[in-house]
């Protein structure tokens, strides 16, 4: 069977009572208006497509498996003792799916495993974290498909104010494979 939004898309409303959605907290507002209060995250240059790159992260990768204009689906992959930056998208729905056991998800009231899909709001401040000894993998399905809806709260990696990572930060998809990243 191949692997195509409509089946994705249909797999989860299927599931979608299954799925729990984080929702905006005062918490959430309160930083949010911090932060914009300091400085906007800066934009960085952007392909045209996503389409066969590979996004590298100080915490491990990431890359598109579908878009259709309106939704985007991730792979993303955290390496071990790692973790994604807390952060927001003010305009986008995500929801996650685990692939592997092992990944913890954040929000500002707290850390719990990522075992079944779960959805955040716009404005709900996230991030996942490794604290495994391998490799971890989710899905992350993103309406609107817009990468530069990005708001950084706190990063190990000193990203804060920083919107998403530019194409100094991509490889082709081939390169990957080869492990011309290395």
């Amino acid at each position: 069977m191949a692997f195509t939004m409509k089946a994705f898309t249909q797999a989860l409303f299927n599931r979608i009572d299954e799925v729990h959605t984080d929702r905006l907290s005062e918490d959430d507002v309160r930083v949010l208006r911090e932060i914009e209060a300091n400085a906007p995250p800066k934009a960085k240059e952007q392909p045209k497509s996503y389409d066969g790159w590979v996004v590298l992260k100080p915490w491990g990768y990431e890359f598109q498996v579908s878009n259709d204009g309106m939704r985007d689906i991730w792979l993303l992959c955290i390496k071990p003792g790692k973790a994604t930056s807390l952060h927001c998208h003010k305009r986008k729905h995500a929801t996650f799916f685990p692939l592997t056991d092992g990944v913890t998800f954040r929000t500002l009231a707290g850390a719990d495993p990522l075992e079944a899909p779960r959805t955040v709001s716009p404005g709900v401040f996230h991030g996942q974290e490794n604290n495994t000894a391998r490799d971890v993998f989710f899905l992350e399905y993103e309406t609107p498909a817009e990468k530069s809806d990005l708001v950084r709260y706190s990063d190990r990696y000193g990203r804060v104010g920083q919107g998403y990572e530019g194409v100094s930060n991509m490889i082709s998809f081939t390169d990957f494979i080869l492990g011309r990243h290395e």
